[in-house]
C-alpha cells in the first residue's frame, strides 16, 4: 500500500514535507488530465443520494510549523491556534454558501473527547489513503477508484444522538513556513543545483456519516505559496477545498 501523505501529527515532519512536495509535483503534472480532485460516495449528486444538510462541525485540526535553516521542523502553538481560528470562522461564513446548517459539538466527557480526537487522527489517515489509492494507476486499485467506500467506523454514532446532526465535517491540515535563514539556504541551494524544500500548505476536508462512519465526500488542496497564519490565505485555502462541494454557489467558490 502507498504510504499515507496526510498524517502531520504522527509522521516525521521532514518526511511529511517531502511527501507533500512530491504529491504537489505529481498533481501539477496530472492537472490537465485530472482537474477534479474531490472524491464522493457512489451516486452522490447524480439525482440520487444527497449530502446531509445538518452537519456537526468538528473543531479544525490544522498544525502550523516553522522550518529552520538546518531543516528542523517545530510546531508553533500560537500559529496553530490562529490558523484553526481562521478555519472555524471561515467555515461558519462558508456554510451559508454550502446551504448547510452547522452545529458545534456538545460538551463531551473526557473519554468521549479522547474518542473524538482519535477519530480526527483516523480521518487524517483514511483521507490520505483514499487520495493515494484514487490516483494510483495500478490496476490492483481500480476497485477503489470505481467504488468510493472508505469508512471511519461507527465510533462517533453517539455524537449523532447528542447533536441531532446526521453527518460531521472534518477539516485537517498542516502548514510549514520557512525561516529567513531557510529561505536564504534555498536560494544558495538553487544556485548550486541543490533542491531544498521550502514552505508548503495542505488542507483536507471531508463529510462523514456519523452513524456509519462512511466518508460521503472529501477534497484537499496543496499550495506552496499560502501562509495559513494569514486570514486571507487561510480563507482562500478553505474555499478552494470546498469549491467542488455539491450544491455550492459557484460565485462563492473562489473565496474572498
Amino acid at each position: 500500500m502507498i504510504a499515507c501523505p496526510f498524517n502531520p501529527s504522527r509522521e516525521d515532519p521532514n518526511e511529511m514535507i517531502k511527501r507533500l512536495f512530491l504529491l504537489a509535483l505529481l498533481l501539477g503534472l496530472a492537472a490537465c488530465a485530472a482537474p477534479e480532485r474531490a472524491l464522493k460516495s457512489k451516486g452522490l449528486g447524480d439525482g440520487g443520494q444527497a449530502l446531509p444538510k445538518k452537519l456537526l462541525f468538528i473543531p479544525p485540526d490544522v498544525r502550523v510549523s516553522e522550518i529552520s535553516a538546518g531543516g528542523v521542523v517545530e510546531e508553533v502553538p500560537e500559529w496553530t491556534r490562529k490558523a484553526n481560528g481562521y478555519m472555524h470562522d471561515g467555515f461558519a461564513a462558508l456554510s451559508r454558501d454550502l446551504r448547510v446548517t452547522t452545529v458545534e459539538p456538545p460538551k463531551l466527557a473526557k473519554d468521549q473527547q479522547d474518542l473524538l480526537d482519535q477519530h480526527i487522527a483516523l480521518y487524517d489517515v483514511v483521507a490520505g489513503n483514499a487520495f493515494s489509492m484514487g490516483r494510483n494507476p495500478d490496476a490492483a486499485w481500480e476497485h477503489k477508484r470505481r467504488d468510493f467506500d472508505y469508512t471511519l467506523g461507527p465510533g462517533l454514532a453517539f455524537m449523532a444522538e447528542q447533536s441531532g446532526a446526521d453527518a460531521a465535517v472534518f477539516i485537517v491540515g498542516a502548514d510549514f513556513n520557512s525561516t529567513s535563514g531557510r529561505k536564504a539556504a534555498m536560494v544558495v541551494g538553487a544556485l548550486l543545483g541543490i533542491a531544498i524544500p521550502g514552505g508548503i500548505s495542505y488542507l483536507t476536508a471531508g463529510v462523514v456519516d456519523l452513524k456509519t462512519g462512511n466518508l460521503l465526500w472529501l477534497n484537499y488542496e496543496l499550495d506552496q505559496s499560502s501562509d495559513m497564519r494569514e486570514a486571507k490565505d487561510a480563507d482562500q485555502m478553505l474555499h478552494k477545498v470546498f469549491s467542488s462541494y455539491p450544491g455550492l454557489n459557484g460565485a462563492a467558490a473562489g473565496g474572498k
